[in-house]
């Protein structure tokens, strides 16, 4: 029987990349979206199936993640990759932008872990991979709300992976540089232009891959993917 592993933010990007990687190497994917995954659904209509979900809605997500839960009893993993990134002085940031933030990036996926955790710690079995930024360690100019987010995942998966160890459940976070994606659309900067530049989301696909694949002796606890060169182009305004 083929692993069955649920992804967050398969419309797009990383977490589409992960989705992809795995229905080609015979996996069964739940999708996670606001969007449609069109692409995917018409692919593999066989072994994808999507919950349009808005993540940043805890109200309705509280509602909606016993369903999922009881929906979905064989969930064998779970790749946490929906999130995005608003930057700024902080004081340019509305009391909601700030908070629809922090929801996506970092409570939405916590009230994940925290609804699927009861059945993996049942069955004793599990692997729950996060998707994280190098931004988490060292911080940066006007971006102190999406920092906070990515660093507090950070503990989270931390504090979580000695957690979970003495249940069987393996716990891992994929730390990424820039990646080349959708995530810097809206930003007033982004990478440069060189394929050295930046992460692929076929790279961090592969990361997530090998982690899943892994011994379940043994747990990958962290891989760090960054571009060979680290360029940032800023965008004119204007």
């Amino acid at each position: 029987m083929s692993s069955v592993v649920m992804v967050t933010g398969v419309s797009s990007g990383i977490g589409k990349a992960v989705a992809k990687q795995l229905l080609e190497n015979s996996y069964e994917v739940v999708g996670l979206s606001r969007r449609c995954a069109d692409e995917l659904k018409k692919s593999f209509a066989d072994r994808f199936v999507q919950e349009n979900i808005d993540l940043s809605d805890l109200t309705a997500l509280k509602n909606h993640l016993p369903i999922l839960a009881k929906r979905y009893t064989d969930v064998d993993a779970i790749v946490f990759c929906a999130g995005y990134g608003r930057f700024g002085s902080l004081e340019e940031f509305s009391y909601d932008q700030i908070t629809d933030l922090v929801n996506t990036n970092l409570l939405s996926t916590v009230f994940l872990a925290r609804a699927f955790l009861p059945q993996m710690k049942q069955a004793r079995k599990g692997r729950l991979i996060f998707i994280g930024s190098e931004s988490a360690l060292s911080g940066g100019r006007r971006g102190a709300v999406y920092t906070s987010t990515k660093s507090a995942t950070d503990g989270f998966v931390k504090s979580l992976r000695r957690e979970c160890s003495s249940d069987g459940i393996q716990v891992g976070i994929v730390t990424l540089g820039m990646a080349k994606t959708e995530f810097y659309n809206q930003a007033q900067f982004t990478h440069g232009d060189s394929p050295d530049n930046y992460v692929l989301p076929k790279d961090v696909a592969e990361a997530v891959f090998m982690m899943l694949e892994s011994r379940p002796g043994s747990v990958i606890d962290e891989v760090k993917i960054t571009p060979l060169k680290s360029v940032i182009t800023r965008r004119r305004t204007d």
